[in-house]
C-alpha cells in the first residue's frame, strides 16, 4: 500500500509490481509511474497484473503496446474488437505483429480483410477466424493470398481445395512457388504431390515455366507406377512427354533461357521418354526446334568448353 516502498521495489525490479495492492494497480498515476521506472527492462514488467479497469485505458494500453506487442493479450477487450486500433498495431510492423490475431475478439473474428492481411504472413492464422470454413472454400480470396504467400496452399486448412486440379492449375498460375509449397519432401527425396489428370499437367506445360513444369511432370509420371499416384496410360505418358519437349524447344530458343540450367533440365526428360517406350527422334518432328539432349559425359565437356570461353 506504501507507494514510495512499493516504488523503490519496482526500480529494482519491474516484477515487484505484483506485490502492489489493488488499490495502487488501479491507480493510473502510479502505475504510469511504474512503468517508466525502468523501461530497459519493461519487457519484464507484469503487465496483466495492472487492474482490469485501467487495462481499458487506451494510454495505458498504448504505453504497453509500444513497448512490447506481446502485451495486447492482456489489454482490454474493448480494443480487442476495435478494428481500427487492430489495424493500426497490425500494419504498424506486420512481419512480427500478425500474431496478435490470435486475441481478437467478436466482430472481428469474421473480418475478411484482416484474415487476408494475417494469411499474407501465415495462412495458419484463419483458424482463429469464426468463419475459417467459409474462407477456405472461397477461390478467389486464397487466389488473392497466394499472389504474395504461395505457402498458404501447404497448410492442411485447404485440403478440400487441394482435391480441386482446375484450382490446383489456377494457383501453379497465379504463383509459380506454389510447386514448391505442394512439394512433398521425404529424407532425401521429393516429389509433387497432388494427382493430376494428363489434360491438367499439359495444361500446367503450357501455362508456367519450362522448369517448374518438367518438374512437375517428371515428379507425376515416375509416380504413375505407384498405387497411390496417378494412373496414365502409355499414349498419357507419351501426350506428356510431347508437351515437355515442345515446351523446351520453345525454351531452347528463347534469348532469355539460363544455360546452366538448360543443360540440366534434357537430362531430366531422357528418363521419361524411356519410360514411356518412345524416342522423340522417331516420334516428333520439330524441325530446327528440335532439341539436342545432353549426356552427362557431353555435359562435362560443354562446362569445360564454357569455362576455357569465358576465359
Amino acid at each position: 500500500k506504501d507507494k514510495d516502498f512499493m516504488m523503490d521495489l519496482i526500480k529494482i525490479n519491474p516484477r515487484n509490481f505484483v506485490h502492489a495492492s489493488e488499490d495502487l494497480r488501479n491507480d493510473k498515476d502510479f502505475v504510469i509511474e511504474a512503468m517508466n521506472k525502468e523501461e530497459r527492462s519493461f519487457r519484464s514488467f507484469p503487465f496483466e497484473y495492472i487492474s482490469d479497469n485501467l487495462r481499458n485505458d487506451e494510454e495505458i494500453a498504448r504505453k504497453g503496446l509500444d513497448f512490447s506487442i506481446d502485451n495486447f493479450k492482456f489489454i482490454g477487450d474493448k480494443f480487442k474488437r476495435d478494428k481500427d486500433f487492430v489495424m493500426e498495431y497490425l500494419l504498424k510492423d506486420l512481419e512480427h505483429n500478425y500474431k496478435i490475431i490470435q486475441y481478437i475478439q467478436p466482430p472481428l473474428t469474421t473480418d475478411k480483410e484482416l484474415a487476408s492481411i494475417v494469411s499474407r504472413m501465415d495462412g495458419g492464422y484463419l483458424r482463429y477466424f469464426e468463419n475459417k470454413q467459409e474462407l477456405v472454400t472461397d477461390r478467389e480470396f486464397i487466389l488473392d493470398i497466394i499472389k504474395t504467400n504461395p505457402y498458404m496452399m501447404s497448410g492442411s486448412l485447404l485440403e478440400e481445395l487441394k482435391k480441386d486440379q482446375t484450382f490446383i492449375l489456377e494457383a501453379l498460375k497465379t504463383n509459380e512457388k506454389v510447386t514448391d509449397a505442394l512439394t512433398e519432401y521425404s529424407g532425401y527425396t521429393s516429389y509433387f504431390k497432388p494427382n493430376l489428370d494428363a489434360n491438367i499437367v499439359k495444361e500446367v506445360i503450357e501455362s508456367i515455366s519450362f522448369e517448374n513444369s518438367c518438374k512437375i511432370a517428371i515428379d507425376l509420371i515416375h509416380h504413375s507406377s505407384y498405387s497411390s499416384g496417378p494412373h496414365y496410360s502409355d499414349e498419357e505418358k507419351d501426350e506428356i512427354c510431347k508437351a515437355l519437349i515442345e515446351k523446351f524447344s520453345e525454351y531452347q530458343c528463347s534469348e532469355k533461357y539460363d544455360l546452366d540450367r538448360l543443360r540440366i533440365c534434357p537430362q531430366d526428360i531422357m528418363p521419361i521418354l524411356q519410360e514411356s517406350k518412345r524416342s522423340y527422334n522417331d516420334t516428333y518432328d520439330f524441325g530446327e526446334k528440335k532439341p539436342e539432349f545432353v549426356t552427362e559425359k557431353e555435359d562435362k565437356e560443354n562446362s569445360k568448353k564454357i569455362e576455357i570461353d569465358d576465359l
